[in-house]
Formats: structure tokens, sequence, C-alpha cells
């Protein structure tokens, strides 16, 4: 079903015995991104890969037959286009709508790793997370329908420079809805010269009703802040 169509009811038409019935929830919606990231003399360099699945593979491809390949690769962050990185970008499976979309590209100095000689400042979500909730309203008297569950996973692996240390990181930060319904998760750590972070976000009920808005909408608040934060690296003395 189209997106729009999503409904968690449906009549029967049935002659004998018309009626309504539960549809049962969607299949899941899935993205990934990997990022693998180093900085050297040259600057900055990254390898971004990923994949989309259900309805967010569905978006994918709609956006491609409208815009086009290159037009869409410049929408998934805009130092491909600010860098003229475009011609790296490579996605798999669009024609094949059983198969998950899988993308990859490169890109190399931008706007959220900062150097300023003694401290690199970085943004490691590369434009990747929400600026801004949502959920805007303080209060809400009908439901959120998401229309399918959903899971939006994010890692970035980052290979500490020659000469530098970490010198702040953010905290660990885990988020659940009441009854396990939904959540979401920042895990951050330095381990053998790297620093590896995992940030994911899941819903796993459709229908959320208007008691559980200030959970959801909370839930939201702290995953932008946590995903705003950024990552100091600062020269060995």
């Amino acid at each position: 079903l189209a997106f729009e169509d999503l409904h968690h009811t449906g009549w029967v038409l049935k002659e004998d015995i018309p009626r309504c019935v539960e549809i049962p929830g969607s299949f899941p919606a899935m993205s990934s991104v990997s990022v693998m990231g180093s900085i050297d003399e040259d600057g900055f360099q990254a390898e971004f890969s990923g994949f989309a699945k259900g309805y967010y593979a569905l978006a994918v491809r709609k956006k491609v037959e409208k815009t086009g390949k290159e037009a869409y690769a410049k929408t998934l962050t805009k130092e491909m286009e600010a860098n003229e990185n475009g011609e790296t970008f490579q996605i798999e499976n669009l024609p094949d709508i059983e198969e998950s979309i899988k993308w990859k590209y490169q890109i190399g100095e931008n706007e959220y790793v900062i150097d300023n000689g003694d401290r690199m400042y970085i943004n490691p979500l590369f434009g990747f997370g929400l600026e801004e909730n949502p959920f805007l309203a303080k209060e809400r008297n009908y439901p959120v329908d998401f229309g399918h569950t959903f899971r939006e996973n994010y890692s970035f692996t980052l290979v500490l420079p020659e000469g530098y240390e970490v010198e702040s990181l953010p905290e660990s930060q885990r988020y659940v809805l009441p009854e396990n319904v939904g959540s979401f998760e920042y895990i951050v750590g330095e381990e053998a010269g790297k620093i590896q972070m995992r940030s994911s976000i899941s819903m796993r009920e459709t229908l959320f009703v208007a008691e559980v808005y200030f959970y959801l909408r909370d839930l939201y608040d702290k995953m932008i802040s946590k995903q705003s934060e950024q990552w100091v690296l600062r020269k060995k003395s």
C-alpha cells in the first residue's frame, strides 16, 4: 500500500457478512547510515554507506524518480554539493522493489569538522540528525499515527588524528517510552585510538494515544539535543 493509504481498520466488502476488521501493523521501515572517518595532513575524509528498506526505500525511489540520481545525491548532505563530491555517489537496487536500497559516497572538508589549530570540533551527525522537534505543541488531544513501525540507525567511527587526544565527548544516553513502545539510544566511547558512536531511534507501535504524547515529544527533544553535541579533540601537550 502507498503510505497515504495506510490505515488501522478496513471494511470487508462481502455480501453475506460485510464487516469492519483490524489491519495488522505494516512491515517496519528501516534505515541505517555508517560513517568511517579519518583526519590527516590532507584534512578530513569519510566514507558514508547505508541502506533503506520498507517505506523508507519507497520514499527514496520516489525522490530519485522525480529528481534524478544526481540531484538526490546532493540532497543527502550539502557537503557533497559544496565539495563537488557528487560523482562518488553510488546507489544499488533502485528497480528491485523487493530489495533494500544501498548507497555510499565520500566527502572531504566540511562545516561539521572545524580545526582551529589547538582543538578540533566535530559534529558527528553530519546533518543527518533532526534540527527541530516535529512535535511542537506542548499538548495534544488526539493520537500520533506514524503509519508504520520504524528503526533508524546511525554509526560513526573516527580514527583519532596523530598528535590529538579526546578532550570531551557527550555522555551516553538511553530513553525508553512507557511499555517500551519506542526508544532512543546514543552510545559513544574511545578505544584503541578510535572514537565510536552509535545512535538509534525505534518505534515499535504505529499509533500513540494522546496520554503518551508528552513522553514522545520529550524523547524527540532529548534526541535532538544529544545528537547536536560536539566532540572536542585537543593537541597533545
